[in-house]
């Protein structure tokens, strides 16, 4: 079974930690065929938003209006000392598309912070593709990263 799950890192740019982790081993074919050469480093930045590949099923999302990203630690990967994993990255029809050996995930170019509108993921084990949540708010009493949360309502004893 896979599951998906996006954490917010905690800074109002957006940053986001895309999971996808699968109960079976990644066996078969590799990422899409690209055009694209190997990637040198593990950033990819495309227009305001930057993608760090840290492993073949995990890849930070990051959409920072300013520009300013974040390296900071995330609840999933305190450090990101990792080696880099293979893979590679291109434009096809309009999308950022980044290929690892356990995923697809792809990104409409210039279309604004992360949405289920304009970013995937389609998992290379499974070839189901998930268009994700990204969440711009919490309600009142669930747990959520603090800068999300929205004022309001009340829970008596």
């Amino acid at each position: 079974m896979s599951h998906l799950s996006l954490l917010p890192t905690g800074r109002r740019s957006g940053a986001l930690v895309l999971a996808v982790a699968a109960a079976v081993a990644v066996a078969g074919p590799t990422a899409a065929a690209s055009s694209a050469a190997p990637a040198a480093s593990n950033v990819v930045v495309d227009g305001h938003a930057r993608f760090e590949v840290l492993t073949p099923t995990l890849v930070r999302l990051e959409y920072a209006g300013d520009d300013r990203f974040t390296d900071g630690a995330t609840f999933n990967v305190p450090a990101r000392n990792l080696p880099v994993p293979a893979f590679t990255t291109d434009v096809a029809g309009g999308f950022r598309e980044i290929h690892t050996a356990g995923l697809t995930l792809r990104y409409q170019e210039n279309s604004g912070p992360f949405t289920r509108t304009n970013t995937s993921v389609q998992l290379t084990s499974t070839d189901v593709t998930a268009a994700p949540e990204f969440p711009s708010y919490c309600v009142f009493d669930t747990p959520c990263q603090a800068e999300n949360g929205l004022l309001g309502g009340s829970k008596t004893q």
